[in-house]
C-alpha cells in the first residue's frame, strides 16, 4: 500500500508506464473537471470509475486479484480502513467475474484521505473505502485500476 499527497505523484511514476496514465488521466481530470461513470484510459489494462456518494460509518472490507486500485479523492474528505491480506478472514470467496473477495479484520489502520490524496492498493491490501471523517459528508473520487501484469 502507497498513500500519498497527489504533489507527489512523479516519486510513482517508475512503477511503470500503466501508472503514469493512470496519474495523468487524475492530473487532466483535476484540471478539466470530470464526469462519473466508467472511463478508458488504456482499454482493459488502466480504466477509472469516478463516482460521487456520501460516506458510511460501516463498510466492507475487499481485495483484489486483477487489478491495483489507485484511490483518489478529487472532492470531499474521507478515511480508508485497511489490512493486509494475511491478517484477515475470507467472508466471501473470490469472484473472478467482479474481480472481488469480501473479507473482515479487528484493528485496521487508517488511512486519512482528504481531497488531493491517493491510495495505491495492491492485491495483498485489504480495504475498506468510503468511511466516514468524523460525520457523513459528500465525496467524488476516482478509483484508476491498474491490470497486474
Amino acid at each position: 500500500m502507497i498513500y500519498d499527497l497527489i504533489g507527489n505523484k512523479n516519486l510513482y511514476t517508475q512503477l511503470g508506464e500503466k501508472f503514469v496514465k493512470a496519474f495523468e488521466f487524475i492530473e487532466k481530470s483535476v484540471e478539466n473537471g470530470i464526469e462519473t461513470g466508467k472511463h478508458f484510459i488504456d482499454g482493459d489494462d488502466v480504466y477509472a470509475n469516478v463516482s460521487a456518494y456520501e460516506t458510511k460509518c460501516e463498510g466492507v472490507f475487499e481485495a483484489h486479484k486483477k487489478y491495483i486500485d489507485l484511490q483518489f479523492v478529487l472532492e470531499g474528505h474521507e478515511q480508508i480502513f485497511w489490512k493486509n491480506i494475511n491478517d484477515c478472514k475470507i467472508t466471501k470467496e473470490y469472484d473472478a467475474e467482479r474481480d472481488c473477495m469480501l473479507l473482515n479484520t479487528d484493528e485496521p489502520v487508517v488511512l486519512d484521505m482528504p481531497a488531493g490524496t491517493f491510495a495505491i492498493l495492491y492485491p495483498d491490501d485489504v480495504h475498506a473505502p468510503g468511511r466516514a471523517y468524523k460525520e457523513v459528508s459528500s465525496v467524488k473520487k476516482i478509483v484508476v485500476k491498474i491490470k497486474v501484469d
